[in-house]
């Protein structure tokens, strides 16, 4: 996703909103890297957990790194959100519609999320996933529980199964 001057989160509520259907863990989703000055990256950690990195620098307070409790399957879709927000400094997660995780923002962080001249790469160059990525959403604010709920009710009967179907 090239770079634009409305990816720039800075100190703003955001939130990222995907379904993801991955072959293994242990990879990188996406991200908007800037590293070490400022980043924002979604990993699937060895044991299958989310994680959501935000980084000003390089150091004690400038980073927080919120996972998800449930490990995502693989061969199957997950609808997952990760809600950054700033005004209540803390990170949540979801996990197909339900809260699943969070983390609370050091105060310490106040440079601003920009990444700037960075696109949002998917996948990221470092430890690329394969697998499949779809309706991938970024919203400038911090999501309700109960738009979650209603993003994954919206799309959960159509991601039942990653098979593919040729109709005459």
């Amino acid at each position: 996703i090239p770079e634009s001057p409305h990816l720039h989160f800075g100190n703003n509520d955001f939130s990222l909103a995907l379904w993801v259907k991955v072959d293994a863990h242990g990879v990188r989703l996406l991200g908007k890297e800037a590293f070490p000055e400022n980043w924002w990256v979604i990993n699937l950690l060895d044991d299958g957990k989310a994680e959501l990195v935000l980084g000003e620098g390089r150091g004690t307070g400038k980073s927080v790194r919120a996972k998800t409790v449930t490990s995502l399957a693989t061969d199957a879709w997950s609808h997952l959100v990760a809600v950054a927000d700033r005004e209540a400094r803390v990170v949540r997660w979801y996990l197909n519609g339900k809260l699943d995780g969070q983390e609370p923002i050091p105060e310490t962080m106040v440079k601003g999320l920009n990444g700037a001249g960075r696109d949002i790469s998917i996948p990221s160059s470092h430890k690329p996933f394969r697998g499949l990525i779809g309706d991938f959403r970024i919203y400038g604010k911090a999501l309700s529980s109960k738009r979650v709920e209603e993003l994954f009710q919206e799309e959960s009967g159509r991601r039942t199964s990653t098979a593919f179907r040729i109709k005459d």
